[in-house]
């Protein structure tokens, strides 16, 4: 059954306890990244990195009734 808009934008990364906020992109979207998982690695640098999406991306991970991460200047 598909999802509404509302419920899609409810169930989004912007709205998830493990999805961190990094930087707005040129159109307005909050870019961030999925903590859900440890982090991948094997890039050109040998770094850690977590995947990028965007605030109003989703997954199936993604629970209701999980809180979201509180705000910076809620914590």
């Amino acid at each position: 059954m598909p999802r509404s808009c509302d419920e899609q934008r409810y169930n989004s990364c912007n709205n998830c306890y493990f999805w961190q906020p990094a930087d707005v992109t040129e159109n307005g979207d909050t870019l961030g990244t999925c903590r859900i998982n440890p982090p991948l690695f094997g890039n050109e640098y040998s770094l850690a990195a977590w995947p990028h999406t965007l605030g109003t991306d989703w997954c199936g991970a993604y629970r209701r009734g999980v809180p979201p991460r509180p705000a910076d200047s809620e914590q």
